[in-house]
């Protein structure tokens, strides 16, 4: 992208944060050095998140902000469906979750960059399938912190009783 002149300059105070999506495990860091906040998604385990944040605050630490303001803001975001039915939402917001973290990990962590049609599943969780992401809906370990469900479980998930202690 050519350099661009934006007239007339924001002249905020102060300035407003500045963010960027970090897709790729070690983009985070990057960001920290940059002195820019850092927008991930909530997938991996707790101590590999967990790692991720303690990398960012390090980088962050000895960052040269290339902003006018550092922004010190490490964001994950999880996949989120929250349906009247539990077994509905469950089904769908898990299917859909699972689609995304075999895509990004298909594509980030894969040998080759993948080209068309991934080969990965897309069909919706069989009963035994539901009953497994059921009882490891934001465990302890969990490859995946979602808010999937009814309405009570999607508190359950925001109460942040699921999160480590160390990232909170």
């Amino acid at each position: 992208m050519q350099p661009t002149q934006v007239i007339p300059k924001p002249v905020q105070q102060p300035h407003p944060p500045i963010f960027a999506a970090c897709s790729k495990p070690d983009t985070a860091a990057l960001m920290g050095s940059l002195g820019i906040g850092a927008l991930n998604f909530a997938f991996g385990s707790d101590e590999y998140l967990g790692e991720k944040v303690r990398e960012y605050q390090a980088a962050s630490a000895k960052a040269r902000p290339i902003g006018r303001a550092q922004t010190r803001w490490f964001a994950c975001t999880p996949a989120t469906l929250v349906l009247k039915d539990d077994a509905t939402a469950l089904r769908h917001g898990t299917r859909g979750a699972r689609f995304f973290l075999n895509a990004m990990g298909r594509y980030y962590f894969g040998d080759d960059r993948p080209l068309g049609l991934l080969d990965i599943p897309r069909s919706d969780l069989s009963d035994g399938e539901l009953e497994e992401a059921r009882g490891l809906r934001n465990a302890p370990g969990s490859q995946l912190a979602t808010i999937v469900g009814d309405p009570v479980a999607a508190r359950r998930a925001c109460s942040g009783s699921w999160m480590p202690a160390s990232t909170s």
